[in-house]
């Protein structure tokens, strides 16, 4: 039979399994901590008035009751080596490990066995996510991750961006604004080209990006649609494109075509611990409304946040975080930007 560690407590009311855990993860190592705990109205004594072991009631285990099965791959997979880890077959993917029988010794064996497919997992990651569903979640994440090093996602401005001094400001902002008759120019010029006024916007982006970069062919990043913490990489060849209007074409097919080859979670690229090389930058444009849980200046260099407002008026908030930028030529960048966009519709 299967030792496990038991805890028996008093208490007039049940204590939450995930509170006890918690109070005790603070005084005691993981390896002490047990796998279950039954309330009783009274600690059984023996005549004696010792405590009477074999009075005790064997613990219950205690499943999640909507034992909610595998949904993927990865829930199949670490559902399976918890099965035989655990030897059991009645369980669900939100069931907490240690409440269905887990414990640090098992642990550990099962780390060993889930690092072969996933060699980035830690230990410790079993207890930052104690369910199938959550570590698989975060399992996707670090595979997401590894395959983001093989994006290419740096741009190379020219020499002149740059300064030597660094910028104790982290992150440096400026704004603008298109008036109605101005937005209403960019939809109708949208319209005319068969294109949409979301391709014209990170067209003049991207050709500016060009105009302040050393090489012809550049990456634009920008937002995919209403996808939470998505980002779609967008490469374009200015060696090939001869007009304006060829820029629109080439992001509106871009964007239909990299839609599934070129999308990728933003978190991925902290995951990653992206490093960029010298004078390079990664430019980010998006919609308002994007959602993504941490500082956006933290993974692009370059970011235009763009908001549509009340009376088609569209607002621009532009920011830079990169130390090493010079302020004035970033100012400069700017309002090259607000121009193209005031001067596309004449």
């Amino acid at each position: 039979m299967k030792k496990i560690l038991c805890a028996y407590y008093v208490s007039e009311n049940d204590i939450g399994t995930s509170d006890i855990r918690n109070y005790l993860s603070h005084n005691l190592p993981d390896y002490m901590i047990p796998n279950y705990y039954v309330r009783l109205d009274s600690i059984p004594c023996t005549p004696s008035g010792k405590a009477d072991i074999r009075a005790l009631p064997e613990p219950e285990v205690s499943f999640n009751s909507e034992n909610i099965l595998p949904s993927n791959e990865i829930e199949a997979y670490l559902y399976e080596v918890w099965s035989q880890n655990l030897n059991i077959d009645k369980f669900g993917v939100t069931d907490n490990y240690f409440d269905i029988g887990g414990n640090s010794f098992l642990l550990v064996k099962m780390h060993s066995q889930i690092s072969v497919k996933f060699p980035e997992i830690k230990v410790t990651d079993f207890f930052k996510y104690p369910t199938i569903q959550a570590l698989a979640e975060y399992l996707l994440e670090l595979k997401t991750a590894f395959e983001s090093k093989e994006l290419d996602l740096e741009v190379a401005l020219n020499e002149d961006f740059f300064s030597n001094t660094i910028n104790t400001e982290k992150e440096i902002k400026y704004e603008f604004r298109l008036s109605k008759k101005t937005t209403m120019g960019l939809k109708s010029l949208a319209q005319k080209e068969n294109v949409t006024y979301w391709d014209i916007v990170v067209s003049l982006f991207a050709l500016l990006i060009s105009d302040s970069s050393k090489n012809q062919l550049i990456k634009i990043q920008t937002s995919s649609g209403n996808e939470d913490n998505k980002a779609l990489s967008i490469e374009l060849d200015f060696s090939e494109i001869y007009g304006i209007e060829d820029i629109f074409y080439a992001v509106n097919s871009a964007i239909i075509r990299e839609k599934e080859s070129k999308l990728y979670k933003i978190d991925s690229l902290k995951l990653t611990k992206f490093k960029k090389n010298s004078n390079s930058i990664i430019p980010f444009i998006y919609r308002s409304g994007l959602v993504y849980n941490g500082n956006l200046g933290d993974v692009y260099d370059i970011l235009i946040e763009v908001r549509e407002e009340v009376g088609n008026e569209i607002l621009f908030n532009c920011s830079y975080s990169y130390c090493n930028l010079r302020e004035d030529k970033m100012e400069e960048f700017f309002k090259m930007f607000a121009g193209l966009l005031d001067n596309i519709t004449v």
